[in-house]
């Protein structure tokens, strides 16, 4: 079973990874490689995609979330937004493999949009 989903995972990220968000103003982030634990750097939406292809989505939404103090307001429109689009175009079912919801797309959408309201008041 997990031989099928990483198989799977070698066919999609191939056709995936051409639809990576690229942004000229997308902050670097460091993080660490799993396979040979150094630190690399990576853009944020970049690390973000890679962690939904790979159904890591609570990871991807954690590091944005952690990084929102290095994002103007635009900036956290247009991420927030193209992640979440990704998630909606995943199966229900996978989300939920994922350990993820529909319910939290809503969520996260509602908590980010609080957060601008209370950038914009501060």
């Amino acid at each position: 079973m997990q031989d099928d989903w990483l198989m799977r995972q070698l066919q999609i990220m191939p056709k995936q990874l051409p639809m990576i968000k690229q942004t000229n103003n997308d902050p670097l982030i460091d993080v660490k490689d799993s396979l040979t634990g150094e630190m690399r750097s990576v853009s944020l939406t970049q690390y973000m995609y890679e962690n939904v292809l790979l159904r890591n989505i609570c990871e991807a939404e954690d590091i944005f979330f952690a990084h929102l103090h290095l994002l103007t307001n635009h900036q956290i429109i247009s991420i927030s937004s193209w992640f979440y689009q990704k998630l909606s175009n995943i199966p229900e079912s996978e989300l939920l493999e994922a350990n993820f919801s529909v319910e939290e797309i809503r969520q996260g959408q509602d908590e980010l949009q609080r957060l601008l309201i209370q950038r914009t008041d501060g």
